[in-house]
């Protein structure tokens, strides 16, 4: 009984609005010895039956020991509306049930149901640093989408980093940033074939990912930070293919001196 209390005071001070659990603290990113924790809140599977969705089995991260109550309950507001943002828009674009037919079957089951999920990854967890990506994934009728988000906090001085910030490692300079993009899936490619000759064709001008053509445009790029270095979050498709449709995270550049500060 003390557990279900301790979950429905979570949950009336956060408004999560799922279902979930609170799963065992998530250290395997630990970047040191930092008394900051990130635990996993789980948001049990949910099917909405009247929309024809189901939510899957989802995570998001919370934070604890940042020894300011007011700033870490920002952090995991931000973190839960993150989450709740996605599922809302993934009702939108992937719920609605279709027509049925006389004996009460839908014409194609692949589809007549719409499918989403969150999950987060730990980019950096130090007494100094917070990097998280909030990984986010819809389908319907084989249409499968990735998205995310990231948060970046500076714990010093309990602020959010800015793509501001980033940039000034790379000048702001388009060219640089699109060589990183293309070097890096140049790499992957390779790997994903490995020596499979039937797609050498892939090996070069064929592989599909975003290329910056506009200053502007970095403005709502997604970074991150991982140890000394800042990464690039984005989704790309670099074979065509569902199986390499997700979010990549690309090292960009080292980050500036004074990131931390």
């Amino acid at each position: 009984m003390r557990y279900a209390a301790l979950v429905i005071l979570i949950a009336s001070v956060f408004g999560f609005r799922y279902p979930f659990f609170q799963a065992a603290t998530d250290t395997t990113s630990d970047n040191n010895m930092s008394t900051v924790l990130i635990d996993t809140v789980i948001v049990d599977e949910t099917v909405l039956d009247t929309l024809c969705f189901t939510i899957n089995e989802s995570s998001y991260p919370k934070v604890t020991g940042l020894g300011d109550k007011k700033f870490e309950d920002l952090l995991n507001r931000q973190f839960n509306t993150n989450f709740n943002a996605f599922i809302d828009s993934a009702k939108r674009l992937y719920g609605g049930c279709l027509p049925r037919d006389e004996f009460g079957e839908y014409s194609s089951s692949d589809a007549a149901f719409g499918f989403a999920n969150g999950s987060f990854e730990i980019l950096t967890k130090t007494d100094d640093i917070i990097s998280v990506v909030q990984r986010f994934e819809g389908e319907r009728s084989k249409a499968w989408n990735p998205s995310s988000t990231t948060i970046n906090c500076n714990l010093k001085n309990k602020t959010f980093y800015t793509n501001a910030d980033f940039i000034k490692s790379f000048g702001n300079d388009i060219n640089i940033l699109n060589k990183k993009i293309k070097d890096y899936f140049k790499s992957w490619v390779a790997e994903f074939f490995g020596d499979d000759k039937e797609q050498s064709h892939f090996r070069d001008d064929n592989i599909k990912y975003l290329l910056i053509t506009d200053k502007e445009e970095i403005k709502n790029l997604k970074f991150g930070i991982r140890n000394d270095s800042i990464m690039l979050v984005l989704e790309a498709e670099p074979t065509g293919t569902k199986d390499s449709y997700t979010t990549y995270i690309i090292p960009i550049d080292k980050c500036p001196k004074n990131i931390n500060k």
